[in-house]
């Protein structure tokens, strides 16, 4: 099971992010932060989706239906999206926060 806190503080991570999008290397942030890349990269998208309110603790779990869950996966293999082009699409249409 996923920790859903991070030991990064709120402003460590919207640092990073801004660092990132500011054109820093990635590679230089993860040995800086002791952060590893897909969590920088998870925290980029939530920031892009939700703003700050997407690089806040969540203490809770979300539950998504069956139906919901099946038309996702049928979506990644059908169209060949990756998991992140998903995670954008359905964030987007559902207008679901990034940290749900």
């Amino acid at each position: 099971m996923s920790r859903r806190t991070t030991k990064h503080s709120l402003n460590q991570r919207l640092e990073i992010v801004n660092k990132v999008l500011s054109g820093a290397p990635m590679m230089g942030l993860v040995k800086q932060y002791q952060v590893d890349r897909t969590t920088i990269r998870r925290w980029i998208r939530n920031y892009e989706l939700d703003g700050i309110e997407g690089l806040k603790d969540t203490h809770h779990w979300h539950h998504y239906s069956t139906e919901f869950k099946l038309r996702v996966v049928e979506d990644y293999l059908n169209h060949q999206l990756t998991v992140s082009m998903c995670c954008k699409k359905y964030l987007s249409i559902y207008n679901l926060s990034a940290t749900d």
